[in-house]
């Protein structure tokens, strides 16, 4: 039987020759399965003889792929390093972004607030301004309505002091006509009650002359009989109602019209005054 590996290609490997023999069927079965193993090894043997100068060149082109795969592995983990630095970087830019974004919006919220205070203190002066130029208008046109209130009011006074003026003369007239006609009713009783009125004003006199109208002397003299120091005379010089009293220590025109006129005057210089 002729040898399937070259003698060349044998150097330094054992190989054996197969020796076969007769067995049972489970024999043969465990044979044939057991030839079928050594044949598939000795054919691996045999691949590997012949493949064993391209072992060679395999080991030497594995050891480039390591040598390859070393210095891929090498510029992969550079690789690695370098998306480290820019993963860091970007990081870092990110958050400088933020950070720029929160001071950005903190200025921004800020130049907000101050053109708003600054809006809002304007409008609230001029507001302020524009509310004292009303109260300035305002208090000039008071001024102006007090001033012509005023004038009114001196008007309305200066007529009503000359309507009491008036009044009070249409008053005193009044008064005048109601005192003739009071005499013109009960003359002599008129005459002895201004007597009685006058004569206590001269009570420290020792001496009394009283005179009265004619129409009057009867009942006033009557009247007055019993006081010793007082005499009474007629005059026709005195009017009606009126009696002028003398004495040691002064006389008083008790006539009714002087009366009248000392009372009006006095009335008139109250109201002047």
């Amino acid at each position: 039987m002729a040898n399937i590996i070259e003698p060349t290609k044998t150097k330094g490997h054992i190989i054996s020759k197969y020796s076969f023999k007769v067995l049972s069927i489970e024999d043969e079965k465990k044979e044939s399965q057991k030839a079928d193993k050594d044949t598939t090894k000795d054919d691996r043997v045999e691949l590997s003889i012949e493949n064993e100068p391209q072992i060679g060149n395999y080991r030497q082109d594995t050891t480039e792929i390591l040598e390859s795969t070393k210095k891929g592995n090498e510029l992969v983990e550079k690789l690695y390093l370098k998306v480290d630095e820019l993963t860091t970087s970007l990081v870092k830019l990110q958050m400088q972004s933020e950070r720029q974004q929160g001071e950005f919006d903190e200025r921004l919220k800020n130049e907000a607030k101050r053109a708003f205070d600054e809006g809002l203190e304007q409008g609230m002066q001029k507001a302020k301004a524009e509310l004292e130029q009303q109260i300035e208008e305002i208090k000039e046109r008071m001024s102006i309505s007090l001033s012509k209130l005023d004038e009114s009011i001196q008007k309305i006074l200066f007529s009503m002091d000359s309507l009491e003026k008036e009044l009070s003369s249409v008053a005193v007239d009044i008064a005048k006509e109601v005192i003739l006609t009071e005499i013109d009713k009960s003359s002599a009783q008129v005459a002895l009650n201004l007597s009685k009125e006058l004569i206590n004003e001269l009570k420290d006199a020792t001496k009394v002359i009283l005179k009265v109208n004619k129409i009057d002397y009867e009942f006033v003299k009557a009247s007055l009989n019993d006081n010793p120091k007082i005499a009474v005379e007629a005059d026709m010089a005195i009017a009606k109602g009126g009696v002028i009293l003398l004495s040691d220590i002064g006389n008083i025109d008790g006539t009714v019209m002087t009366r009248f006129q000392n009372v009006k005057s006095a009335i008139f210089d109250a109201k002047e005054n």
